[in-house]
């Protein structure tokens, strides 16, 4: 369930059509979509010409630490987690807006020990890297006409 509008709607995916074959399930359908979604970039990629000389034709040498990111302060989590509704739903590690605004004053050194040392490495933890996935009808206009391939689809995501 999914709408971009303030009122509530439901995105239901009736069937999906995969190599020719009809997906009635809803299981199949959702494993199917993710499959599909998944695979999107890897295919894109292989269609890219690899030639290493058209690296070095257009960029000089590699500048190390080019990129810079002002260190996270406890001041700024602060303002933005203050600004979180407290009637949204938590992320994946259960823990609402309601909850993490109790206990900011408490965790936010921690929190910013934690963002910094990502944007320093380089490394994003795992359970960062978690999100909804929503399969999006590329043109609700067409939606009533449209094929079920998996390719009308767009995924939508969002971060918990």
């Amino acid at each position: 369930m999914f709408s971009l509008s303030k009122g509530k709607s439901n995105t239901n995916i009736s069937e999906l059509i995969v190599n020719n074959t009809k997906i009635l399930l809803i299981q199949k359908t959702c494993d199917n979509l993710n499959s599909y979604f998944c695979t999107v970039g890897e295919k894109l990629a292989a269609k890219i010409s690899s030639n290493r000389q058209d690296f070095i034709n257009y960029c000089d040498t590699p500048l190390p630490n080019s990129m810079f990111c002002a260190p996270v302060t406890p001041d700024e989590i602060k303002s933005i987690v203050s600004k979180f509704r407290n009637n949204k739903s938590p992320g994946s590690d259960n823990i609402g807006p309601k909850l993490l605004k109790s206990v900011l004053d408490i965790i936010v050194y921690p929190l910013v020990y934690l963002y910094n040392l990502s944007f320093s490495t380089g490394r994003v933890p795992e359970a960062l890297k978690i999100a909804k996935v929503i399969p999006l009808f590329k043109n609700v206009i067409e939606q009533v006409h449209a094929t079920t391939a998996q390719s009308h689809y767009l995924a939508f995501s969002i971060k918990y």
